[in-house]
């Protein structure tokens, strides 16, 4: 676009590369034409984290695959490898936090309600925003059997 004898150059969203454009300039007489050739750099874009949750029961350990982690809905524009790092630890158990996603979290002993961490997550250059796992620890319902 011209506004005021100055030229913006705005590429398509998420465009990498060489562009040009031709110009036209006139003083009411005689005209030229010019050329004007852009190169378009690549632009990391910082990773997107999204909150999860999980249930475990009371005393029993919560293992979690990388395949199920916290980093299954996270994502990157720019398709880069992610890796999860740990911002604050739970408060009611202990936990294991690794880069590819998966964990382990253990309860402390007889504790059910809900723990929580939070991580963000790196792409190699940026950051994402943190982002809150949230554990539910829950008391197992056994049935009475009955006999007979």
């Amino acid at each position: 676009t011209l506004t005021a004898g100055v030229v913006t150059y705005t590429p398509d969203a998420n465009y990498v590369g060489s562009d040009s454009f031709t110009y036209t300039v006139s003083d009411g007489d005689l005209t030229d034409e010019g050329m004007v050739s852009v190169t378009v750099a690549n632009v990391n874009h910082a990773p997107v984290a999204v909150d999860d949750a999980y249930t475990v029961f009371v005393n029993m350990p919560l293992t979690v695959s990388n395949q199920d982690g916290v980093l299954k809905n996270d994502s990157d524009l720019d398709g880069d490898n992610l890796i999860a790092i740990l911002v604050d630890g739970t408060s009611h158990g202990s936990l294991q936090l690794n880069a590819d996603g998966s964990f382990v979290y253990t309860p402390a002993a007889d504790f059910y309600g809900t723990d929580s961490f939070t991580y963000k997550v790196f792409d190699g250059s940026a950051h994402s925003s943190t982002v809150t796992v949230t554990i539910s620890v829950q008391v197992p319902i056994f049935l009475p059997l009955i006999n007979g």
